[in-house]
């Protein structure tokens, strides 16, 4: 595999384990462990920017930030909209889209520190200092975000007596079905 299939793994990895992890955090949320699910996401996030900093080949790199990343940010992106949209009834879309556009936010933010510091104090301390943003930003979420609405009781992981809706039965099968030909 060329160096190309190797920066592509890199987004692979990270995607698939933001949305796929979302389900079982979200199921953490509704049953009342959004600190941990977000606390567990936060100390992956920062765990991969520190292990990226001192990685020195390529393959510990795709681990720290392919799989670290992927899992921490998984963990954290769907109970942090959770979290937010019991705040709103009205206008919830765009209380959402303000919460997604962090990513975004975060995308046009560290490229710019990156390319500054590189050249000046090196990978590792460049890794280190973006890492370091991402600790006091994550940090500060984890203390401001407060579920409003208490969780409710909680009935088990997976509930079979919803199959029988012929509606969720035939989501079920599309959405097993879109994640097994992706």
């Amino acid at each position: 595999m060329g160096i190309r299939g190797y920066n592509s793994f890199f987004g692979v990895f990270e995607t698939y384990y933001t949305a796929h992890i979302g389900t079982l955090s979200s199921r953490l949320t509704d049953a009342g462990d959004f600190r941990i699910a977000f606390a567990a996401g936060t100390l992956l996030n920062y765990l991969s920017v520190f292990m990226a900093s001192l990685s020195t080949t390529l393959w510990q790199l795709l681990l720290s930030q392919g799989l670290c990343t992927g899992l921490g940010n998984g963990l954290m992106f769907t109970p942090s909209l959770a979290v937010v949209s019991t705040y709103f009834k009205r206008r919830r879309a765009l209380a959402f889209g303000i919460t997604a556009t962090g990513s975004a936010t975060g995308g046009l933010m560290f490229p710019s520190m990156a390319r500054r510091f590189l050249g000046s104090i090196g990978f590792a301390c460049a890794v280190g200092a973006m890492g370091l943003v991402q600790l006091i930003t994550l940090v500060m979420a984890n203390l401001l975000l407060r579920p409003r609405i208490p969780p409710r009781q909680s009935g088990p992981w997976i509930d079979l007596a919803s199959f029988k809706e012929k509606g969720y039965l035939f989501f079920a099968i599309e959405i097993f079905a879109s994640i097994c030909y992706w």
